[in-house]
């Protein structure tokens, strides 16, 4: 296959699989679907990030858009925020919002708040302890059917990291490819 039919092949396979996605005003709260995310910096900062879906979610789920009335707001140490909508070019939405510390343990709770139907008020999450990759490093080159050791410190912390690896090839025609991996350490 040469590399315009692959490109096309590629192009394809993006379109179809497009999410699509509702307004939350069409969906009941028992069948809504969270993904949150808590990232801190370690600069003093922590994100908060949250996908909604219909059902329980999954590659090709229905994304979930915040309807009329309907809000996200997640609190913690006292801090209240509104999450702040984004969108993907894919149809896909998730909300946003940040904090200013990032201090190991503090809860953050995140609430949907419906304008008519039932409030999920407390979806809580804790920050765990800070943790730093020591390796590989950036500097670090792998071929292909190499094992790659991850380690990280503090060593012998309580935490199991979620762990995503971008792999770059550069294919002969010179076209660079990623690919984006989730693994277990």
């Amino acid at each position: 296959m040469d590399l315009f039919r692959k490109l096309l092949f590629v192009l394809c396979f993006i379109a179809f699989s497009a999410c699509s996605s509702t307004s939350s005003e069409n969906v009941t709260t028992e069948g809504i679907s969270a993904d949150i995310g808590i990232f801190a910096d370690g600069a003093g900062r922590t994100f908060v990030d949250v996908e909604l879906g219909v059902g329980s979610g999954g590659i090709g789920s229905t994304s979930l858009r915040l309807g009329p009335g309907d809000t996200l707001t997640a609190e913690a140490r006292g801090v209240r925020k509104t999450l702040t909508e984004d969108s993907s070019i894919f149809g896909e939405y998730s909300y946003f919002t940040s904090f200013d510390f990032d201090e190991a343990n503090t809860v953050f709770t995140v609430s949907l708040n419906r304008a008519s139907g039932t409030n999920a008020p407390n979806s809580n999450v804790a920050l765990p302890e800070g943790f730093a990759i020591v390796s590989p490093t950036s500097a670090n080159v792998f071929a292909t059917g190499d094992t790659i050791p991850i380690t990280w410190s503090p060593a012998g912390t309580t935490i199991v990291p979620s762990i995503f690896v971008t792999l770059t090839c550069t294919l002969t025609s010179g076209l660079i490819t990623l690919d984006v991996k989730s693994i277990a350490p």
